[in-house]
């Protein structure tokens, strides 16, 4: 990993070093009581690293680690903690988000893939494992269970570790 930070321009870890303070705002009121408030942080997060994956479908490489570095570092756990929000706008945008940046990822060789992996399948489960199902938006178990899908075919082998709640997930989602 710190090889990878070297590879960094100089720009590029300027833009992580900033990017990672203005983002710290947004994740602190991912969790306001104020259900627009988190969904506007959402937002926030979800253009500012769309912003970066631009930046690297020029060819750079190196917005790629600093998308992937904000993501594991500063974001991911919040994100994860919001599937389970209240309100169906920050579960949604969370879930999307998620699955948006799996491509990006490299959940089988980062080493914070498998708390990822496992935290999004546990928040999941918590939503859709058991039926009748906490989420009440089918359109949101759709893109929950896509979210699985994804993660298993971004890292199979991070699935041995979360293979009974899947299991769980699938069942219960049979039932719909």
């Amino acid at each position: 990993n710190a090889r990878r930070m070297d590879a960094l321009t100089a720009e590029q870890k300027d833009e992580l070093h900033e990017e990672t303070l203005a983002l710290t705002r947004h994740v602190n009121l991912l969790k306001d009581p104020n259900k627009v408030k988190r969904r506007r942080a959402i937002q926030h997060i979800t253009r500012t690293l769309d912003g970066l994956m631009e930046k690297a479908d020029d060819g750079d490489q190196g917005w790629t680690l600093v998308a992937r570095r904000l993501f594991f570092d500063v974001v991911a756990a919040n994100l994860i903690t919001n599937i389970q929000d209240e309100s169906e706008k920050p579960r949604e945008l969370s879930v999307t988000l998620i699955n948006q940046l799996l491509p990006i990822l490299n959940m089988k060789e980062e080493k914070d893939g498998a708390v990822v992996f496992g935290g999004v399948v546990r928040a999941v489960h918590h939503q859709i494992g058991r039926y009748p199902f906490k989420e009440s938006s089918e359109e949101v178990r759709v893109q929950m269970i896509t979210l699985c899908a994804s993660l298993i075919n971004a890292a199979p082998n991070l699935l041995l570790d979360n293979v009974d709640p899947l299991m769980e997930i699938c069942l219960a989602c049979c039932c719909d």
